[in-house]
């Protein structure tokens, strides 16, 4: 009689899953469960350290400026005017007359200017591509017709310092945008500033 009673209970507790298997809130449920823990798996899966830094690579000084309060070509010009061994420029728009003669006055005095320029300024009114080339500076253009070369940065060689941010080198940047520019000597940040430039440089079918 026991057995029996265990039998009916048994069957009636399948009966009961099966129901609510049935059920489409249930097996609505189910898919929802699934999809969350396979999103959670997949942002898991993708998640990775590109690179990893201590404090000690971090210690230095930092500014941030924000035009157009802050004339953040003057403190380019003060960098420029200050170097004596090396300058490299990766810009997307460069028709700053200050600036442009400046670099050229560095040369002038024995600095290696390089800078990088996207092809789309080369259709720029005012662009200081030629102005440049003529007098003695390194210009390479991204010339990439899938991509632009939208990166704003400078590396000083002597002073061991950086600058990067939104700060394109324009007048209008300069007087009447809002951007902002930071400068460091981050020794991570300049590692890895040199190191931009250089992958920069390296690609060679994209320059003219």
């Amino acid at each position: 009689m026991r057995n029996l009673s265990n039998k009916f209970l048994l069957v009636s507790i399948c009966l009961c899953a099966f129901t609510q298997i049935q059920s489409n809130t249930f097996i609505s449920n189910i898919f929802k469960t699934i999809q969350i823990l396979t999103k959670f798996k997949r942002k898991k899966a993708i998640v990775r350290p590109y690179h990893t830094s201590t404090p000690s690579d971090f210690s230095g000084k930092t500014e941030l400026l924000f035009s157009p309060q802050d004339n953040i070509a003057s403190n380019l010009i003060t960098l420029i005017n200050e170097e004596n061994e090396s300058i490299k420029i990766a810009m997307f728009i460069f028709t700053h007359d200050g600036i442009a003669k400046n670099l050229v006055h560095a040369v002038r005095r024995g600095v290696k200017v390089e800078v990088i320029i996207d092809k789309s300024c080369s259709t720029i009114k005012n662009n200081k591509i030629s102005y440049l080339k003529d007098n003695g500076i390194d210009v390479l253009i991204y010339n990439n017709p899938s991509s632009y070369m939208h990166e704003k940065f400078a590396v000083f060689g002597s002073k061991k310092q950086v600058c990067f941010g939104s700060f394109n080198f324009t007048a209008r940047a300069n007087k009447t945008n809002r951007e902002n520019f930071a400068f460091t000597n981050h020794k991570k940040m300049i590692q890895r500033l040199q190191e931009e430039f250089s992958r920069l440089k390296s690609l060679l079918t994209f320059f003219s």
